[in-house]
């Protein structure tokens, strides 16, 4: 998690080549590796994932997943668009009744807000039907971890510290020189007073955290006691006590003022189905760190703000585990842990980079419900991705189908994030998105009003396709070749009435233009000689 105005895929990918994906404010976006702590490739299965993921603020063209990605250029009418779709799609309409609650956003984005910047958020994130903000992390330490893991590895202490940076002034002297000057996070509190929304907080990122989890911990010559003694259990007790020294400090300066805003807690470090934790090959030592992670914190918010929960958020990596192992390393965890009534496991549904997967959510579900009713007072949440594996924004179906299929299980659904995808604040957003959002929330269902069919005109190989009418917005259209294969599909600008397509044969093709919700209109045809 550094300080890139980009998306930082800190999640499941660092450990050991620290491969942290960036999608930059330019619109480059690069692939994920990850490596064990052996140097053995592992899948990134989940893609780039919900909190430790980090958007530019704009909404991407939504070009479709791929082994390999790179992201879309937004497109103009006068350049040639060529973006293929391998991702699933389900048809609009989709009724549901429940609403996501909150939304995650990145402190990058919003280290120079003002108060009356956050009143915009806010007050638009209450349209839209939610009921706090999440800041994913107030203060974000970055160490060395990318340029000398083959040195350190997961000696913690080794690693040299490259930024700081803090939404608010600070006197913890690590932290002292971090804030840039804007007490964004007291202008966040002010604005949720003036705009009826609430605030929940993660204290505390810190990038070395994606040292661990691969595999046994690893620790100096001599010691025995791998729970304590091992980096991993070193690093543990020592970020702890930092980002409880961070809430005690936010607390004592805001907490007084602002306590009826602020809804709780965020445990940054985001969890994963670790393998060895879910066979239990460790003998139980991840678990024991991650249990004793977790009861510090708890520990201090019980202390500070009693009756505030505590959320943690953590992913999955499909094709490392089970689903019962993974639900088993989770009931091995609460038992250790000591969980105030109220608390709440909230996992990433993971599908942002693996669309595919919303076939297995269900069953991925169920296991953490079942993991989450083992521990009694835990309430169980499910938080929704709404990207594409690319970065972009997914169509609005495919999000509220994760919704409507989590909603099942879970008490209440969040977002990662509206704030980063849908948000009409955004620079060059693309509103279509956020307008077909709220006309979920007035109506309780998806729009299902197709867009007319597109007119078409063509010059050579080149097909003009150009925006038709819908009751919302077009999001794009799909070409199709005379035996029904899909050829391309193409997300159009915002701005954008038509786009061109260089077709590679001869012969006749179909168009379909599409809505956000997905919704297809009848076909135009244009026939290539």
């Amino acid at each position: 998690m550094g300080t890139e105005k980009g998306i930082k895929s800190s999640r499941r990918i660092i450990s050991i080549t620290l491969v942290i994906c960036v999608m930059m404010a330019s619109g480059a976006f690069c692939t994920t590796t990850v490596k064990s702590a052996k140097g053995v490739s592992a899948s990134s299965g989940s893609g780039l994932g919900a909190e430790s993921q980090n958007s530019n603020m704009s909404n991407a063209n939504p070009a479709l997943s791929s082994t390999t990605v790179f992201r879309q250029a937004q497109q103009t009418p006068s350049k040639l668009v060529s973006v293929s779709s391998t991702e699933p799609v389900i048809n609009g309409g989709i009724a549901l009744s429940r609403k996501p609650i909150a939304s995650f956003i990145q402190s990058w984005a919003v280290r120079d807000w003002t108060q009356t910047r956050w009143e915009q958020e806010l007050s638009a994130m209450k349209a839209s039907g939610f009921q706090f903000v999440i800041i994913q992390s107030v203060v974000d330490v970055g160490y060395s971890t990318d340029a000398d893991w083959s040195k350190y590895e997961e000696d913690y202490s080794q690693y040299e510290l490259t930024s700081v940076d803090s939404l608010y002034p600070s006197q913890i002297p690590l932290l002292a020189n971090g804030n840039n000057g804007t007490d964004s996070l007291g202008n966040c509190f002010e604005a949720a007073v003036n705009t009826g929304m609430k605030v929940m907080l993660g204290p505390l990122d810190d990038n070395r955290w994606w040292l661990y989890g691969w595999d046994q911990p690893q620790a100096s010559a001599g010691v025995t006691d791998l729970v304590k003694e091992s980096y991993f259990g070193k690093w543990v007790a020592e970020n702890a006590d930092l980002n409880n020294q961070v809430a005690r400090e936010i607390w004592q300066k805001y907490g007084a003022v602002y306590d009826q805003v602020f809804y709780g807690w965020y445990y940054y470090n985001e969890l994963w189905n670790m393998p060895m934790a879910c066979t239990g090959e460790d003998n139980g030592v991840l678990t024991e760190i991650l249990a004793d992670s977790f009861n510090s914190e708890l520990e201090c918010y019980s202390d500070i703000t009693p009756g505030k929960p505590f959320l943690f958020s953590p992913f999955c990596n499909f094709s490392l585990t089970t689903t019962s192992q993974y639900e088993k390393m989770w009931k091995d965890l609460f038992t250790l842990v000591n969980f105030r009534d109220g608390d709440i496991f909230c996992p990433q549904d993971s599908i942002g980079g693996n669309p595919d997967q919303i076939t297995n959510l269900d069953e991925w579900t169920a296991h953490y419900k079942a993991a989450a009713d083992s521990k009694p007072g835990l309430q169980f949440w499910s938080n929704n991705e709404n990207f594409t594996s690319d970065g972009g924004t997914a169509l609005l179906n495919r999000y509220f189908s994760q919704v409507k299929i989590t909603s099942k299980y879970a008490a209440q659904n969040i977002v990662f994030s509206w704030n980063h995808y849908i948000n009409p604040l955004l620079a060059n957003a693309n509103e279509g998105y956020n307008d077909t959002y709220l006309d979920f929330v007035k109506n309780g269902k998806l729009d299902d009003i197709a867009p007319a069919a597109p007119k078409l005109t063509k010059s050579g190989k080149i097909i003009t396709v150009y925006k038709p009418s819908d009751n919302i917005g077009v999001a794009g259209f799909n070409i199709y070749t005379s035996n029904g294969s899909l050829y391309r599909t193409v997300y159009l600008d915002a701005n954008a009435g038509s786009a061109r397509v260089k077709v590679s044969a001869k012969g006749t093709y179909y168009v379909r233009s599409f809505d956000f919700a997905y919704n297809l209109s009848a076909q135009s045809s244009v026939a290539v000689s």
